[in-house]
């Protein structure tokens, strides 16, 4: 698959196996820190530029390809921009452990990707710092308990 098929298929569904095929296929050419500059604006802003007419598309260094996706916005699904995850983890596989750091900082807190991505830099900066959570020394998981101050409910008993 050519370099510019393989872009088109990155910003229609990014993740980072995409991305190292799209390092290994511009390096060669000598284009890969200004496709890196696009990739990585894009995850960040949601702008693609590969689309003549934006912004960025005067820096973009492949040329167009023949046949691509419909840009079509009606998705079962939408994608939320900054990508923290796939940044997250773009940053690990190319060693800005400090990059991984900020961006798990800086990204809103959510119950489905939470731990997951903590634990995740945690390993990648330090595999000793898993440690510091129990739960993944076997110890289980934390339980939740109510403050002190209020009150503990109550099983209602049903009427016989």
């Amino acid at each position: 698959m050519s370099f510019w098929y393989l872009a088109d298929t990155f910003f229609e569904q990014p993740n980072a196996r995409k991305f190292a095929e799209l390092r290994a296929a511009t390096e060669k050419l000598g284009y890969w820190e200004t496709v890196r500059m696009c990739l990585l604006d894009h995850l960040t802003t949601g702008n693609r530029p590969d689309i003549p007419g934006k912004d960025t598309a005067s820096l973009w260094p492949l040329p167009q390809p023949e046949v691509s996706w419909p840009l079509v916005k009606n998705r079962n699904w939408r994608r939320q921009f900054p990508d923290f995850s796939l940044l997250i983890e773009i940053a690990i596989q190319e060693n800005r452990l400090e990059d991984a750091i900020r961006l798990n900082i800086e990204r809103p807190r959510d119950a489905y990707s939470s731990m997951s991505l903590d634990l995740t830099v945690a390993h990648a900066v330090s595999p000793q710092a898993i440690r510091r959570w129990p739960w993944t020394a076997g110890a289980g998981k934390p339980r939740a308990s109510l403050p002190r101050s209020s009150p503990r409910p109550t099983r209602r008993r049903p009427n016989t």
